[in-house]
Order: C-alpha cells, then structure tokens, then sequence
C-alpha cells in the first residue's frame, strides 16, 4: 500500500541494476576501473537533471584507473530508484563499467560504509584477493 501511495504522488521507476545480479567476483571482473574512495562533497549536476556529481579523495585503486577528476555522478537516490546516496564523509567502493561515464548505481557499488570497520576490512580483503 505504501509503495503505491508513493507511485501516486511521485515518479515511480523500478531499479534494476545492469550489474548487481552477478557475484562480487563476476562484478569486480566485470568492471573496468574499481577503486575505494572517501567522498568529500555531493552536489546537484549543473548540467544534468535529477543527478548528483560527488567529488572523492582516492583511497586505494583495485582496478583499472579513477577517474582523473576525482567525480563520480548518479541519479538522485529515492526509493524505486537506482541512485546510489551520497553520504559525504564515506567511504565507498565504486565499481565503474566501460560506457558508463563515471556514473555509478545502487547495487553496484558499495557503500557508504568505515572502511576501518571489522567487517568491511573483510570485505575489502576479499575485494583485494580478486587482483590476482
């Protein structure tokens, strides 16, 4: 009942991640560049609607190259949508695909979460497993 009252009163897209169904494995092989980072700031694109462009210190590349501009974008993050939400002062493990532009989608990549964290150290072990 909820999610149609917000259908009603919004834009209702179902979010279907082009990459999110495959394993962390297939994903990371997948992906052309994979790399954590801590975002410093979040804003609203000046040249595209309904998308946000984060601005990223780089932590650690995993794979291929970040982007040289340190700036990733996404949709606007609301519910149904595939807009990853940008929590400035996390970290995150962004996964970008060839053709992409730098854009990123929930499901795909990771976070926002503490890289220190227990579990994300985990996490991020196994990710840096995946290199060889």
């Amino acid at each position: 009942m909820f999610l149609l009252l917000l259908c009603a009163v919004g834009p209702c897209d179902a979010c279907a991640p082009r990459h999110a169904l495959l394993s962390d494995s297939e994903q990371f092989a997948k992906a052309s560049a994979v790399f954590l980072a801590h975002l410093t700031k979040a804003e609203e694109s000046a040249t595209h609607a309904n998308m946000l462009e984060g601005t990223f210190r780089l932590i650690e590349v995993l794979k291929g190259q970040a982007p040289p501009d340190n700036k990733i974008t996404t949709v606007v993050y609301w519910p149904g949508s595939c807009g990853l939400p940008l929590l400035v002062g996390g970290d995150y493990l962004f996964f970008l695909y060839e053709g992409e532009a730098n854009s990123v989608r929930l499901g795909e990549s990771r976070g926002p979460f503490d890289a220190g964290g227990y579990y994300e150290k985990k996490f991020l072990e196994q990710m840096r497993a995946l290199r060889q």
